[in-house]
């Protein structure tokens, strides 16, 4: 199974949505497309009628709190939002960057971590999130997204978090590509986007995604591209 995961950079507002998006869904070929700092509206219309044209007509949206981000999830018929994994209720917005499916043979966690300035809120947040996920170690289930944090950077909450559960037997490749995240002037570039997936799968790949047949996925203000983050690909053997 391919699942797409991709910050659209919405910051909390309902931002035109780039006319070269479909395309680039279209050039990607997800059977799941999972949006996260995206913000769901009226002016969606459009974009929802493009992924169905594209066979991702099922389309699920996180819950919408004022002045937050939302998770999208968009895919092939069978997916359900679960109704058993309740999401960390931290902060709201901790609520909101969270949404749970589950379809044939797989449950798939959309989330972006927020990006706390208290490190209190950032410890706590990741301590539920932790619990969260290994409460379902026997369970088939992958966690996508932005992490805002780096397995290898264990000197933060995130990064500690991603390398235990690692070196627990779940799934947290090192995507390929140098970066997932670039600053709007180009000088700042950071891994933060992963995929954590169950002890139950025996092999999945990622790989960060920067341009596609000269669409400009990532990059910063003045590239006109679709977003300051890569799309994340991974393949997970169902």
């Amino acid at each position: 199974m391919r699942i797409i995961s991709w910050n659209l950079a919405h910051q909390t507002q309902e931002r035109p949505i780039h006319p070269q998006f479909l395309e680039a869904v279209k050039l990607l070929s997800p059977d799941v497309l999972v949006l996260n700092e995206y913000v769901h509206g009226k002016s969606r219309t459009e974009m929802m009628a493009g992924l169905a044209q594209l066979g991702l007509g099922t389309i699920h949206v996180s819950d919408q709190v004022a002045g937050q981000n939302q998770v999208l999830i968009a895919s092939q018929a069978g997916f359900a939002v679960g109704d058993d994994l309740p999401g960390p209720t931290t902060t709201p917005a901790a609520t909101s960057n969270f949404l749970h499916v589950i379809g044939p043979d797989i449950e798939i966690v959309g989330m972006r971590a927020p990006a706390y300035k208290q490190p209190e809120q950032l410890a706590e947040y990741w301590q539920e999130i932790e619990m969260l996920i290994t409460r379902t170690a026997t369970r088939r289930v992958v966690f996508i997204g932005d992490m805002n944090c780096n397995p290898e950077r264990v000197q933060f909450p995130g990064g500690r978090v991603l390398k235990r559960l690692h070196e627990a037997g779940w799934h947290v490749p090192s995507p390929d590509g140098e970066w997932s995240f670039i600053s709007k002037n180009g000088t700042t570039t950071a891994r933060i986007d992963h995929v954590i997936a169950s002890p139950m799968f025996t092999n999945v790949t990622a790989e960060y995604v920067i341009c596609i047949n000269g669409i400009i996925l990532a990059g910063k203000t003045s590239d006109n591209a679709i977003s300051d983050h890569a799309a994340l690909v991974v393949e997970v053997e169902v």
